[in-house]
C-alpha cells in the first residue's frame, strides 16, 4: 500500500488497475511518500485516471481528515529555512500561485502550492509538499512536477505563519500594488478560500485574531515575477 503524508494526516493510495505507474508516483510524491500499512482512509485511483486528478483526490482526503482541527487555506506557502517563518499567499485556482511558488521555492523552503494547514492555537503550519501542477509552457496542459525536479528547497522542520497575503491577478495591472486590508475586507477575501471553516471553534474570531497579530495584504499583479522581491522581503524583514 502506498501512503501519502501531508497536513499532519496520512491517506493510503491504491493504484491497482488505474494504469498509473508506482515508480512515477513515488518520484512525484517523494516528499510526502511514507510507509504506512494501516492509513485512516484510502484513495483509489480510477482506471485511466490522470495523475493530476489523483492529486486532487489525495488533497480532498487529507483535507477531510482535518475538518474541525486545522484552519485550511487554499494557498501557496514558502518558509525561511532558518527561522521557519512562513509566507502564505491565498488565491483561487488559476491565479499564479504555483508559478510564484516555483520562483520563491528556490530560495525558501517549499511548504505547499495547494493547501496551507494551520493550527489555530499556535499558528504552526503542517507542510503538504505535493507535486507542483504547472504547464511546461504557456498554453500547454498542466502536469504534475516533482519539487525536486524543480529545484525547490525542502520545508524547515518547524514552520509557523508569519505573513498572510491575498493574491489577485489581472492582465490590466501595469504595476503591482500592495494594500493592507482592514479586518472586514480581509475576512471577506479569506473566508471563501478556506475548507470547512465553519467546523472550527469560533472561526471568525480566529480570522480576526490572525489579522490582529499578523495583518493581511492584498497584492494585485499581472505577472508573478513582479512580486517575487516583495514576497522575499516579507520573510527577510524583522
Amino acid at each position: 500500500m502506498l501512503a501519502v503524508h501531508g497536513l499532519d494526516a496520512t491517506v493510503g493510495v491504491d493504484l491497482e488497475g488505474s494504469g498509473l505507474e508506482r515508480d512515477e508516483f513515488v518520484r512525484l510524491w517523494g516528499r510526502c511518500h511514507v510507509e504506512d500499512d494501516q492509513p485512516a482512509s484510502v484513495v483509489e485511483a480510477k482506471p485511466g485516471e490522470s495523475m493530476e486528478l489523483l492529486t486532487q483526490s489525495i488533497t480532498r482526503g487529507l483535507v477531510t481528515a482535518n475538518i474541525g482541527r486545522l484552519l485550511m487555506l487554499h494557498a501557496g506557502c514558502v518558509a525561511d529555512p532558518k527561522s521557519g517563518r512562513a509566507l502564505a499567499y491565498v488565491a483561487p485556482g488559476g491565479t499564479g500561485k504555483s508559478t510564484l511558488t516555483r520562483q520563491l521555492g528556490r530560495r525558501f523552503g517549499y511548504v505547499t502550492d495547494e493547501t496551507v494547514g494551520i493550527e489555530p492555537d499556535t499558528l504552526r503550519i503542517h507542510p503538504y509538499p505535493k507535486p507542483v501542477t504547472l504547464a511546461a509552457s504557456p498554453g500547454e496542459e498542466k502536469i504534475e512536477n516533482s519539487p525536486d525536479d524543480l529545484g525547490l528547497l525542502p520545508a524547515p522542520e518547524s514552520v509557523h505563519l508569519h505573513r498572510l497575503v491575498v493574491l489577485r491577478r489581472s492582465a490590466t495591472v501595469t504595476e503591482p500594488t500592495f494594500t493592507d486590508l482592514d479586518l472586514l475586507d480581509a475576512v471577506g477575501m479569506l473566508a471563501p478560500e478556506t475548507s470547512s471553516l465553519a467546523q472550527l471553534a469560533k472561526p471568525l474570531h480566529l480570522l480576526a485574531q490572525i489579522h490582529e497579530r499578523l495583518g493581511c495584504t492584498l497584492v494585485e499583479y499581472s505577472e508573478s515575477a513582479d512580486v517575487v522581491e516583495w514576497c522575499l522581503a516579507q520573510l527577510e524583514a524583522p
